[in-house]
């Protein structure tokens, strides 16, 4: 049995259904849009080099409609002829957490993809010596011209079939924004023709507010307590995103214990939420220890009170 009939894996003297057959599962098989693998390529020409051989045709000749058969579960002259490149735009941008709780504006800068104006118009291009402009190479989609049919000559684009031209946005970005939330400007993406796209900022928030976590539109947040000022329920100052406040403590207040004050998160709309640390001393001076000593006796003397 010679190469080209081992490499269809058909006997020697098989009709040329059975080769037709034989070469429509293995081109299916290994046809680079289909198969990822990185030997699938040469594979690929391989199977197209011993089709043509043994069925005595060339490249050049007119495609035998026959071989399309059994391809119906999909269109072949769909696979990977996206346009030259998306209209839409996505660009993801940092910004700092107050910056995320108050809102800002921010100028970007980006890249925006048009025709070209030398070759838009179908100039600069020549038929595709590999497919004769049929945009196909056998039955698949032709890897020279990429299933256009056409190869593109201009030096404009460099044979890109695009330009690209710098463009500045200022974009103001909302109080309260949360991480992952996308902003769309219309019609500020690229253009083919007489078709614009979208712009899309993705938000990413910065870690750049130490002490300071958000859930929705609510602030979390840790306050130190000295243990006397949490005994007695003393008002202490305690930082928001806007700024210093008062808050009361209640008497005898537990550490972990969470206090909320309503209304000072983000928009005013959410909620601050203060986890509670009680702060123990790391070292007393004499006083301080016999006026301790003095409250522990005496708390000791009520214990014992009948």
């Amino acid at each position: 049995m010679s190469r080209n009939h081992d490499i269809l894996g058909v006997k020697e003297g098989a009709s040329e259904e059975d080769i037709k057959s034989a070469y429509r599962n293995l081109a299916k098989k290994y046809h680079p849009d289909l198969n990822k693998n990185k030997d699938a390529e040469s594979k690929f020409k391989e199977i197209n080099e011993a089709y043509n051989t043994l069925i005595n045709k060339k490249d050049s000749e007119p495609l035998d409609n026959d071989l399309f058969k059994g391809f119906n579960q999909f269109n072949i002259f769909d696979i990977n002829l996206n346009r030259i490149y998306d209209l839409d735009i996505h660009q993801s941008i940092n910004i700092g957490f107050l910056e995320s709780c108050f809102g800002c504006e921010k100028q970007i800068k980006y890249k925006i993809k048009k025709s070209c104006p030398e070759c838009s118009n179908g100039q600069h291009f020549k038929i595709c010596p590999q497919c004769k402009g049929t945009g196909v190479n056998i039955i698949f989609k032709c890897l020279a011209c990429n299933g256009t049919g056409n190869i593109n000559t201009c030096n404009h684009c460099h044979r890109k079939g695009f330009i690209e031209e710098e463009s500045i946005l200022n974009i103001k970005i909302p109080e309260g924004i949360d991480q992952g939330n996308t902003l769309r400007i219309k019609d500020k993406g690229n253009i083919n023709k007489n078709k614009t796209g979208n712009f899309y900022l993705i938000i990413n928030i910065l870690n750049d507010c130490v002490g300071f976590n958000r859930s929705g539109l609510d602030i979390h947040s840790k306050l130190k307590v000295s243990y006397i000022d949490a005994i007695l329920g003393e008002e202490i100052m305690a930082n928001t995103i806007h700024g210093l406040i008062k808050i009361k403590l209640p008497p005898y207040c537990q550490n972990n214990s969470v206090i909320k004050c309503d209304k000072i998160g983000i928009k005013k709309e959410g909620n601050h939420y203060f986890n509670i640390l009680i702060e123990l001393p790391t070292l007393l001076d004499d006083k301080e220890k016999r006026i301790l000593k003095k409250l522990k006796n005496y708390s000791n003397s009520k214990k014992n009170v009948i």
